[in-house]
């Protein structure tokens, strides 16, 4: 009995630090989209299976002279929303989190696969707007296009608070260095969306009836 219960306590412990290891990797979500409307949010938000949700604001990208990948030009820049950074992998490095609208964390990747770097406290200009190709909006799961365009360009100026590891949401095609700011109340009417359902195993059949037009990630 005392083997049987040794043995049992420490699968159920490696079972626990397994978990812990793949939330702290991979963000403590079950289900996500890319991209949706606050409509298209409040029509969800409220279902009895959804545990808790977190938003990224797509505020857009920005193409910066110097970045040396030609598959990944841009400067992407979300606006995280209540509970973002606790949900979602974001590791800082050095420095700290955005505490306003006019403060920037930059991705550690932008210096070593982007060959640009910056430091704390620098000040930086970015003409933010959309990805457009053959008149279609493109987000961070569609790789760099041949012949797309950005537009509704805006330019937003940042202080550099700091730096974070390259995060699991940001995929390996995605165009844009993921650099996170907080939400001023304006932008864009496009949000990356992360859930928690109840129960899990529900999760794939509750996110292709809610979302059926957009890319989902699990």
């Amino acid at each position: 009995v005392s083997l049987f219960t040794a043995v049992t306590s420490s699968v159920y412990s490696l079972q626990t630090y397994i978990l812990e290891v793949v939330k702290e990797q991979e963000g403590h979500y079950h289900g996500g989209v890319y991209e949706a409307s606050a409509m298209d949010l409040e029509k969800v938000v409220p279902h009895e299976k959804v545990k808790s949700t977190v938003m990224l604001q797509n505020l857009g990208y920005a193409k910066v002279e110097g970045i040396k990948n030609d598959y990944k030009p841009y400067i992407y820049v979300g606006a995280m929303g209540e509970g973002f950074s606790e949900t979602m992998p974001v590791h800082v490095t050095s420095g700290r989190l955005p505490e306003n609208s006019k403060e920037i964390l930059l991705p550690e990747h932008l210096g070593d696969n982007g060959g640009l770097r910056y430091k704390e406290g620098e000040v930086l200009s970015l003409s933010l707007g959309q990805r457009v190709y053959e008149g279609e909006q493109a987000y961070q799961n569609m790789a760099l296009l041949v012949g797309e365009e950005l537009t509704d360009l805006q330019v937003r100026t940042y202080k550099v608070v700091g730096f974070y590891e390259r995060p699991s949401f940001e995929r390996q095609d995605a165009p844009g260095y993921t650099a996170l700011t907080m939400p001023d109340g304006a932008g864009p009417d496009s949000f990356q969306a992360y859930f928690q359902i109840e129960p899990m195993k529900d999760t794939y059949t509750f996110m292709e009836a809610s979302f059926p037009n957009t890319s989902i990630t699990y």
